[in-house]
């Protein structure tokens, strides 16, 4: 059952996406109506967008969890900016011991459109992350590591 729902919310995820196009069949009059029209004014707000990431995996010894929304903002036709928050959880047994591990952290980012269909992608990230110090058998410790 669990594995039968697992599997619908991977695909509602992997084929969620839709698309159209538009075809113009009545030739040149409506290319001509279109430039005689003042250009209307772009609200900001029109400009956000947002989306995302949700992903996990599972095996006999390990368990994984990332959820990771974005906030993006249209400066120009080619140029984006927007911050990231994201949040993994992770669990292993390793030689009968478990540990689980809460890793959390925010982004920026830029993406320039150079094609129609690709862009580049530049960002820097920082997760505070949980671990184990050498030396120390009874707890975590949380660092901030830059990426």
């Amino acid at each position: 059952m669990k594995s039968k729902l697992l599997l619908v919310i991977a695909i509602v995820f992997c084929f969620g996406t839709a698309h159209a196009q538009y075809e113009n069949t009545t030739g040149d009059k409506q290319q001509a109506n279109q430039k005689n029209q003042p250009k209307k004014a772009v609200s900001p707000l029109s400009k956000i967008y947002v989306g995302g990431n949700i992903g996990g995996g599972w095996s006999n010894t390990s368990a994984y969890f990332e959820i990771s929304p974005i906030v993006g903002y249209r400066v120009t036709s080619a140029l984006d900016v927007g911050t990231r928050l994201t949040y993994i959880y992770s669990n292993y047994t390793y030689y009968g011991v478990k540990t689980s591990y809460h890793d959390m952290g925010t982004s920026i980012f830029a993406r320039y459109h150079f094609l129609k269909m690709l862009f580049l992608h530049a960002e820097f990230e920082a997760l505070s992350t949980q671990y184990y110090p050498a030396g120390i058998n009874d707890g975590k410790s949380r660092r901030w590591v830059p990426g």
